[in-house]
């Protein structure tokens, strides 16, 4: 029985409204169903994508994480900068290989682009990386040119080879004599290199042809749960739980958990909402997974507020230690107190915007709208926008002001009193470059408390940031 190896390239096809935990979350799940690569986009937002992998990666105990080098050796190393750490780290080599592909893409010719493959390949080698090369739009590329770079590739070290079908216009019995005649031409089975497929679904056939290619020499094949540039990975494990051991195949995807994980995948990828709304992706409850207690010295609550996502300077450290301490010798505190603790003593800095003013209208008949003006330098800037709810609406109508959508990563709200007169407390992460920034509010009015934490939180992204 041969195995293939699942290679699921879900996260190189959401896009930016898909949030940093959001991303976290599906790694994490990904590694539990046992996906034996999980590919990760080119380094594009150096200091966000690397503390994306680097926090991701200790929790990875089975994949391998693989990271796209991009098209230069500058955007290569930034992505192995990312993975080097990791379990098991890998370079994702991604080149055009038809003409109209290289010229439009790249702006290369044949000669040139081997040139470039022969360059990123052996340059990532070089670094101790399992280098995966990847043929884009090899099913339209010349034959013995394809042929070419596929020897030079195998040549500098790369340990697969993966044949895309972009158009995705191929049809089973092609895929199979594609994926038979590269396979028998460039020697697969006389090396320890596996080859390897991706094909489009645009015709709905992409777990079909992938099987196919499995059963005529494949032994690599890219899988997705967004269904779109490769084989949905449902499907394909479907065939392959029916019909892999006629094949003499088999794959380790964990099949009892892959129904529950499709779906909660799905409930991520497809999430309308986080678009537009500010607070999609936010939690509204956090579980207190941390206790300080009075014999927490600086380096372990600076190590818990790492772990949090916090970066905290040496200025910062000290406050946040001697506040923490000094509550915890009251009563043990746990990761909420923690972080109230941190949005009011970190970063304590002069104000870019102060509230002004805000108008909410809100019922069970009308949208929630917003009329939110805040003060910057001077000036009155107001921004009005109508939203899921009284604070949804508020922080779009920030944002319009600001002029930029900032990741909400947590917001927490709470009662600090008792009674009618109870006094709201307000907790607000925002993720900005790949780093969190936390404002606290305190209000008898729970939208004013929320409004004046996410404020905090934005001077203090507008003071680091320059933004």
């Amino acid at each position: 029985m041969r195995k293939i190896i699942i290679n699921d390239t879900t996260l190189t096809n959401v896009d930016d409204s898909i949030g940093f935990k959001e991303k976290l979350d599906i790694i994490k799940k990904l590694d539990a169903l046992k996906v034996d690569v999980i590919e990760l986009p080119p380094v594009a937002n150096e200091k966000a994508d690397t503390l994306l992998v680097h926090t991701a990666a200790p929790s990875v105990k089975y994949a391998t994480l693989a990271c796209d080098s991009g098209y230069d050796a500058s955007s290569l190393e930034k992505a192995w900068n990312a993975v080097k750490n990791c379990r098991r780290p890998a370079i994702v080599v991604a080149l055009p290989t038809s003409t109209v592909q290289m010229e439009y893409i790249c702006h290369k010719k044949a000669s040139a682009m081997a040139s470039l493959a022969e360059e990123l390949i052996s340059a990532a080698v070089s670094y101790g990386a399992k280098v995966y090369f990847k043929a884009e739009d090899a099913t339209r590329a010349d034959r013995d040119f394809l042929v070419s770079v596929i020897n030079k590739a195998v040549a500098c070290g790369a340990s697969s080879v993966i044949l895309c079908d972009n158009t995705g216009d191929t049809l089973p019995d092609e895929a199979a004599r594609f994926v038979y005649g590269i396979y028998s031409e460039c020697g697969f089975d006389k090396t320890d290199v596996s080859l390897g497929v991706e094909f489009s679904d645009s015709m709905s056939s992409s777990a079909v042809n992938s099987f196919e290619a499995a059963r005529h020499g494949a032994a690599f094949v890219s899988v997705s749960f967004t269904g779109c540039n490769a084989a949905d990975i449902k499907s394909f494990a479907e065939i392959v739980k029916k019909k892999g051991e006629s094949a003499g195949v088999a794959c380790s995807v964990n099949y009892t958990t892959l129904g529950r994980t499709y779906d909660e995948v799905k409930s991520i990828t497809d999430a309308e909402r986080s678009k537009f709304s500010p607070i999609a992706s936010a939690s509204s409850t956090v579980a207190d997974d941390v206790t300080i207690t009075p014999d927490f010295d600086l380096e372990r609550i600076v190590s818990v507020a790492t772990s949090l996502g916090y970066e905290l300077s040496d200025e910062d450290a000290e406050k946040v230690y001697e506040n923490a301490h000094r509550l915890s010798e009251k009563k043990p505190i746990g990761r909420r107190e923690l972080e109230a603790v941190i949005a009011t003593s970190a970063m304590q800095l002069p104000a870019t915007y102060s509230i002004k003013s805000y108008v909410i209208n809100s019922g069970n008949i009308i949208n929630a709208t917003a009329h939110v003006e805040l003060e910057k330098a001077g000036e009155v800037i107001s921004g009005i926008s109508v939203g899921d709810g009284p604070i949804d609406a508020a922080f779009l109508s920030i944002e319009q002001i600001v002029g930029r959508h900032f990741e909400l990563d947590d917001f927490q709200i709470r009662s600090v009193t008792e009674g009618r007169e109870a006094v709201g407390e307000a907790l607000v992460k925002l993720r900005f470059n790949g780093k969190l920034y936390s404002g606290r509010g305190v209000s008898t009015d729970i939208i004013g408390a929320s409004i004046r934490a996410y404020v905090k939180a934005l001077n203090k992204i507008c003071y680091e940031e320059d933004v």
